[in-house]
Formats: structure tokens, C-alpha cells, sequence
């Protein structure tokens, strides 16, 4: 049944590959791609959306902030800077929604969801967003969406210089520098370091949320973060405009792991070591057709150090002193990309997946129980576009992942347990398809459509609980659901106003779910879910010192399990949020920002028993250009001290952030 549904979708992209078409349009492009130097990505999608680094620029904000302030995202964190971060999309939690640097997965074979922490803004130059599918060339392994970064690049002499200071010991330092060495040779690099001491105030209630006489304000302890990081790229142009650019990327963090409001650790926190070469080349064939090969190499090491069962005396067991994974990943990749007029476009991707994993700590004890786990993975994918006449445009991606785990058996050692994983060796195959159209009745006016078909292999993590307290599941299956779209965008003819409603529906079947018991946490397929909602985004500038818009949606996630969490809210899920932006542009170089986001209350777990309030809050910035080049920046973020947190949850929210910088281009 699923290989002939993407048989199908592929048999229908080559047939409508010879209709005429006409070259003329009244589409707006929403935002392209620009992660591979050859894609041609023309379609107009409704589910896709684009933020640049004047966002974050001179600001003291994270990346799910950030990426709450889209329609149908909704963010996750704990606590201040370097603290877990995740997102979730129309539904779908964190896990099913793939990080991208640059067209790269960020996928870790150890399982989870990716932090989003551990990505440096100041290395970034935007933020690509797909809502509800994961395009083919990033590969179709997930449901909820693909968010890519995409990093600082330059085709000129460029050179950017910032500086910042905010509460809570808040520093940030960045520079990114693009030059040419030669008439065919440049090279760019940017570094960057942060720090933060997180040590902000908050309501302690002791454990005891019905008794309010011990509850009591604190200082966050043991909640310090540190990173530096840096890209570095060199680009050489050859005969017949071959391009070749070998960029490598590094990042080193470290902090302490401070545990819960009432019971905050000492000693107890986390190292992480992450380094990435990437070696592309472009070759143009042809006119109408170029093939790409990119090789990635990844080296990552993950680990902390134990707070159980002593960390108030502040010595933990030698022999438990620190646990974790090292993980080392090889990535190569080719497409081919034919583009022989504005009428169509097709784009094939062959990549392959090599990750290899083993324990690491630093006392050398509990890695000399070892273990070893080997996942090889391929993957074909198939991304095709036809502009039919100028107001008709259909596209249809289509991906299939085979995946195969080898796990070689050993003893896994945590703080609490020891358990014996045996050896297991398996083969799996997981499709993926999605068709959209876009049609234009006027130019002012569009309306779009997809349908789609994903799955998502269950991670290694998942399978064989290679972290502490993770207890294994090799009998998971794969997760699967299907996503659908209507949306309808209005603009005026200035294109100074716009109104864009999407009505989407997401679907997902055998579902993970993860049970905890005395410290101990098992996978299991329990899952059903489905979300319906509306999503709205209205933007405009009614005069050229004015500009603003809102974005927000309302939705039903509903769990569709048997049992006691039938009709339940999904966990982590609001019923409605949204987010405003006012830009105000004043004289003497002066420009101030306000924003406002709002997320409804959010239940904790599955039964709807533990809830997190509701949030209210607020961000404001004056920025000041000094010269043409050179701008200062003052900004508070959530301004009326919110700290929406649950007693249950592991880390409160941080209260209201300073922050001031200086930033220079030349």
C-alpha cells in the first residue's frame, strides 16, 4: 500500500512533466531556499516562512522565543540561556520535527529532541520554517515540519563586530568576517562566545503546593551556561564554474544541571563537544541541469555528571562521576537538480546515513562496560514542481528511508542501574509523500492546498535505551500520520497589507509515549492523535514609519488513545496562542520594537492533571544607529516578570531579562 501510493505520486509528477505552460505569473514567492547554491525552489508554499537575523540581532532572545512568534509553532524551555529548548508543530512534538544547519540534519542517532540551545544565533543569518511536512531534500523522516538554520555567508568584503551585557551576568561576543584571497578563492569565519549565569530569582513553593507557608523567593543556583563557537568556509571557484567550499563548524558547551525548584543541586551538570566538516561541489552539466555531491562529517560527544545520590554533600561516587555517549556520523550526499525553463523543475537526492555510538566518561569505569550500536541508513527522495499556466502551480515530494541497526550488545552503566542490553540486528523501511498546488484567482489573491504522508523511524535511544534510567523497546514500531492543508492569502495591490488563514489537520498513529516509574523511563506505542486548527498571520505597514502584524492560531489536539486519556488535551499543547509585532521607525536614527505573545494554559502530562498556566508576555527594544554602520540596542524581555511554571516541572522559567549592545559593520 505505501510503496504503490509513492509509485503513483512519482508516475504522476513524470506526466505532468511534458504539459505546456505559460511563462507568465501573478504569484507572490512566499520565500525560497537557499541552502543549496543549485535548488530551484519556485514554489509559492503556504507552510513555509522565513525569519531573518534583524529578529535577534543586538537581542538578548532565545530560539524558541523566537520561533513561538510563528503561527502553529509552539515553544519549550527550561529555564535561561543554554537551557533545554525544543518546539513543537501543529501538534507534533519536538521529536518529529527535524533540525537543519544548512540543509544538514542535525539528527542525533542517540535519540530525543534536538536542543536548540546548542545553536548559536550569532552564527545564523535565518531561520527557514516548514509547517506540517519536512521537504524532500532534507529528508522525510518526520511529520511535524523542518526548521533549517541557515549560517553567515558573503559573496563581498564584509566584516560584522558585536558586543553585549545583560542581568544575570549575560555576555555575548560575536564577529563574522568574508573576504576574498584570490580573483577565485574566499574565505569567511565567524566566532562567537556567550555566557550566562542564570541566576535569577524565582517562587520556590517547597514542594508543597497546597501549603503556602513555606513557599519563599530564590536565587537559581548551579544554573550557569558557557559556549564558544565557529564557522569557517572556504570557497573556490574552478573552470566550467565548478564551485567547491569545505566549511567546518564547532561548538563547545558547559553548565550546571540545577535541578528542580525545591530541591536544587550543587555539582551536578553537563560538557558537550561537537565538531563538523562539510565538503560540497557543484557541477553544472548543462544548461537546464547540475549535479552536487556534499560529504559531512560529524564528531560529538555528550555527557554529565551525576547530582544522585550526593550532590547536597557535594561528592558524587568516582565511579559515577560522569556518563554519556560519543557519537561519531558520516554523511554523504548527491542530487541532481534539472531545471530547463520556468515551467518545471525536478530535483533527485541519494544520501546515505553511517552513525556509530559508544559510551564515554571521564574516570574510564563505566565505559569499560561497553556497549556499541551501528546505524546505517539511505535514502532516495524525488522533489518535483509544474507551473501548469500563471495561475495554476502543483508540486509532489516523495522520500523512502531504509534503516538498519546493529546493536553489538554490552552492559549499559548509569548512576541507579546496570543492565545487560544483548546483541540484535534489524532492517526497516520507512516512506514519506506530500502533494501541493497554489492558485492564483487574482493577483491579489491565492489559495492553497497539500496532502501528505509521512513516517518516522523510532530513534535509537528508543529502541535500545542506551541513556541512563532508559529502559530498552526493540519491538517499537514506527510512528506514521498524514497532514492536510487549506489556505487562502489576500494582499493588496502595494503589497503594503496581507492576510494569510490556513485551515490544517494533523494525524498520528502509533505514537511514543514514554512511561516513568521510580526513576525509570520505557517507550511504548500507545499513541493516537489528531489536531484541527486555524492558523492566521496578518501583516502591514500603513505608513513607512509604522509596520507591524499578528500571527496566531487556535486549535483542538486531541489524544485519540484508548482508554483514560481518550479526548484528553494533548500534553505540552495549547488551545490558541498568538504573538504581535509593532515597529516603530523614529527620528534621529531611532527604531523601537514591542512585541506580545500569549499561549494558553498547557497540561504537563497525559491525563490533564498538572497544568502550566497560562503566559502573558511582552519584549520591547530602542535601537539607535549611531553612524550608517555602527547601532546600539537596549531591550527587556518579558517585561511584567512572568514566571508560568509548574511545580512539577523540572526548572522555572527565568523573570525579566536586560540586556544592551553595541554592533559595528565594516
Amino acid at each position: 500500500m505505501r510503496v504503490t501510493f509513492i509509485l503513483a505520486a512519482l508516475a504522476v509528477s513524470f506526466a505532468f512533466a511534458s504539459a505546456d505552460s505559460e511563462p507568465d505569473s501573478v504569484f507572490r514567492d512566499l520565500g525560497s531556499s537557499d541552502v543549496r547554491a543549485h535548488t530551484l525552489q519556485s514554489f509559492p508554499d503556504f507552510s513555509f516562512f522565513e525569519i531573518h537575523s534583524e529578529a535577534w540581532a543586538g537581542r538578548n532572545v532565545e530560539i524558541s522565543d523566537i520561533l513561538a512568534e510563528v503561527a502553529g509553532v509552539e515553544s519549550y524551555k527550561q529555564g535561561g540561556m543554554g537551557a533545554f529548548q525544543s518546539v513543537s508543530i501543529r501538534g507534533i512534538a519536538a521529536k518529529g520535527i527535524l533540525i537543519c544547519i544548512d540543509g544538514v540534519p542535525l539528527e542525533n542517532a542517540g535519540g530525543g529532541a534536538m536542543n536548540l540551545s546548542y545553536i548559536d544565533l550569532n552564527q545564523i543569518e535565518k531561520i527557514e520554517i516548514y509547517k506540517g511536512y519536512i521537504p524532500a531534500r532534507f529528508g522525510g523522516n518526520g511529520m511535524g515540519g523542518a526548521i533549517n538554520f541557515v549560517s553567515k555567508n558573503s559573496v563581498q568584503t564584509k566584516g560584522e563586530f558585536e558586543i553585549g551585557y545583560g542581568n544575570f551576568n549575560t555576555q555575548k561576543i560575536s564577529g563574522f568576517f568574508s573576504a576574498p584571497l584570490t580573483d577565485s578563492l574566499r574565505f569567511n569565519t565567524s566566532l562567537s562566545y556567550r555566557r550566562s549565569d542564570n541566576n535569577f530569582r524565582f517562587f520556590n513553593r517547597n514542594g508543597t503546593p497546597y501549603n503556602t507557608e513555606d513557599d519563599r523567593w530564590e536565587e537559581r543556583k548551579n544554573a550557569d551556561f558557557s559556549q564558544i563557537s565557529g564557522t569557517h568556509s572556504l570557497e573556490k571557484i574552478f573552470a566550467n564554474s565548478i564551485l567547491s567550499r569545505f566549511t567546518v563548524s564547532h561548538s563547545e558547551e558547559a553548565g550546571g544541571n540545577p535541578g528542580r525548584e525545591s530541591n536544587q543541586t550543587v555539582v551536578a551538570g553537563f560538557k558537550r563537544n561537537f565538531v563538523q566538516g562539510i565538503l560540497f561541489s557543484d557541477f553544472p552539466l548543462f544548461r537546464a541541469l547540475s549535479l552536487s555531491a556534499q560529504v559531512t562529517a560529524r564528531a560529538e560527544k555528550s555527557s554529565a555528571h551525576s547530582y544522585y545520590p550526593l550532590d547536597k554533600i557535594g561528592y558524587a561516587h568516582p565511579g559515577f562521576l560522569e556518563y554519556g555517549v560519543f557519537q561519531t556520523s558520516l554523511y554523504p550526499e548527491i542530487s541532481l537538480d534539472i531545471h530547463p525553463g520556468v515551467s518545471w523543475n525536478a530535483n533527485f537526492y541519494f544520501r546515505g546515513f553511517l552513525d556509530y555510538l559508544e559510551p564515554r566518561d571521564s574516570q574510564k569505569i563505566t565505559s569499560k562496560l561497553k556497549w556499541e550500536l551501528k546505524r546505517t541508513s539511505g535514502e532516495a527522495a524525488f522533489d518535483f514542481s509544474k507551473k501548469f499556466s500563471s495561475y495554476f502551480i502543483w508540486n509532489a515530494d516523495v522520500s523512502a528511508r531504509f534503516i538498519r541497526d546493529q546493536f553489538y550488545g554490552g552492559i549499559l552503566q548509569t548512576p541507579t542501574q546496570q543492565d545487560t542490553i544483548p546483541a540484535s540486528k534489524e532492517t526497516n523501511f520507512f516512506p514519506s509523500a506530500r502533494t501541493a498546488a497554489v492558485t492564483a484567482f487574482a493577483k491579489s489573491l491565492q489559495g492553497f492546498a497539500s496532502v501528505g504522508y509521512y513516517e518516522r523511524a523510532p530513534q535509537v535511544m528508543e529502541r535500545y535505551g542506551v541513556y541512563q534510567n532508559v529502559l530498552p523497546n526493540p519491538e517499537l514500531k514506527a510512528e506514521s500520520g498524514w497532514n492536510y492543508e487549506l489556505g487562502l492569502m489576500i494582499k493588496t495591490p502595494s503589497e503594503n497589507h496581507s492576510l494569510q488563514i490556513s485551515l490544517f489537520e494533523t494525524r498520528l498513529k502509533n505514537g511514543i509515549v514514554w512511561y516513568t516509574a521510580n526513576s525509570f523511563s520505557k517507550p511504548l506505542n500507545l499513541s493516537e492523535s489528531k489536531t484541527q486548527g486555524v492558523e492566521l498571520n496578518l501583516q502591514t505597514k500603513p505608513f513607512s514609519f509604522l509596520e507591524g502584524g499578528i500571527q496566531g492560531s487556535l486549535q483542538n489536539p486531541k489524544d485519540l488513545s484508548a482508554g483514560i486519556y481518550r479526548q484528553k488535551q494533548l500534553a505540552g499543547e495549547p488551545r490558541y496562542s498568538f504573538a504581535a509585532e509593532t515597529r516603530l521607525f523614529l527620528p534621529f536614527h531611532l527604531s523601537f520594537t514591542w512585541k506580545t505573545h500569549y499561549r494558553s494554559k498547557v497540561f504537563n502530562d497525559r491525563a490533564n492533571r498538572q497544568s502550566i498556566p497560562a503566559a502573558f508576555t511582552h519584549f520591547s527594544s530602542l535601537a539607535w544607529e549611531l553612524f550608517p554602520k555602527s547601532k546600539m540596542e537596549v531591550s527587556v524581555q518579558n517585561i511584567l516578570n512572568e514566571t508560568h511554571q509548574n511545580i512539577y516541572a523540572a526548572y522555572p522559567q527565568p523573570g525579566r531579562q536586560f540586556f544592551a549592545s553595541f554592533s559595528q559593520c565594516f
